[in-house]
């Protein structure tokens, strides 16, 4: 559930298409993306042995879909980490910053066009910080490789907002048979490539799937539930065959909603003691977004 969480909110883009929100309006074609993103999880990983592995079901489908379903992983991956080791509560797609026009990307020099991180997060005190993620499935050999290949990129970035990044994390996880092995690494500085995000549209962008989820026409009754003492604005799914609650720290819901958006640190600090104990019923991340998998 912890992993489902995490790639609800850091997923790659490509998941929400622009023929998907023509076919079916913005808020279906995004509830749809989170709910593909959660069922991946379930899909293509299960418990062997004790440890997190892949599902013999992943190694059914063609080199190209392995592919996509590796990086998804390791992205799943990255934001459970930067989560729970470094204390960045929100990490965000490159690429779906740039559709919600949230960021702007520069060469100090003009030269050739280089590859940007994937991943920018901001920490509760709004300091921005930059992930790499990777994800393999042939042999955890290529983990080195990828690390170099993420930490280049890094390397890349000279600032964001005049400021260098709080922190660079090149981040490539192997989804083993038997089990998931990720290395993390320090990248050395610096690039020349400026970086400017906006802090209101990107937090906008980061809750956007919850906030536009209060809409009729796509089939889902928000209720308000409390979790051990927390209020959360919960959206009950059905998918598949599968059930699932998706939901949001009710204070955090009702800011967005009157256009207060922001993560306090106070928020911060309420949510910590929830994220990182042992809980087999849900998961609640620093960032007030909650899930739970009920088939």
């Amino acid at each position: 559930m912890d992993l489902a969480r995490s790639l609800i909110t850091v997923g790659n883009p490509s998941f929400l298409s622009l023929q998907k929100i023509r076919e079916l309006g913005f808020a279906r074609a995004v509830l749809d993306s989170v709910v593909l993103k959660a069922l991946l999880i379930f899909t293509y990983l299960t418990v062997r042995g004790g440890n997190v592995c892949r599902h013999p079901a992943f190694d059914q489908q063609v080199s190209d879909q392995k592919r996509i379903i590796s990086y998804n992983i390791g992205m799943a991956f990255a934001k459970l980490y930067a989560e729970k080791i470094c204390d960045v509560p929100q990490l965000l797609h490159v690429e779906f910053l740039k559709k919600r026009n949230a960021i702007e990307l520069h060469e100090v020099h003009g030269g050739a066009r280089s590859r940007e991180p994937d991943l920018v997060g901001m920490d509760a005190v709004g300091r921005w910080h930059l992930f790499e993620a990777k994800g393999v499935s042939t042999a955890e050999a290529q983990l080195g490789g990828k690390i170099a290949e993420a930490k280049s990129q890094l390397a890349q970035v000279d600032t964001i907002h005049g400021s260098a990044p709080e922190t660079r994390t090149a981040c490539a996880t192997s989804i083993g048979a038997t089990r998931i092995l990720t290395r993390i690494e320090d990248p050395p500085e610096k690039g020349d490539r400026v970086i400017r995000v906006s802090k209101d549209k990107y937090e906008e962008a980061y809750y956007s799937p919850f906030l536009s989820w209060d809409d009729s026409d796509i089939g889902l009754v928000r209720q308000r539930r409390l979790y051990d003492g927390l209020s959360v604005e919960t959206f009950l799914v059905k998918k598949e065959g599968h059930t699932m609650i998706l939901g949001l720290d009710s204070e955090i819901y009702e800011r967005a909603q009157s256009g207060s958006l922001g993560l306090p640190e106070s928020d911060h600090g309420r949510y910590r003691e929830r994220a990182f104990k042992d809980n087999d019923s849900y998961s609640i991340g620093l960032d007030g977004v909650f899930f739970q998998y009920l088939d």
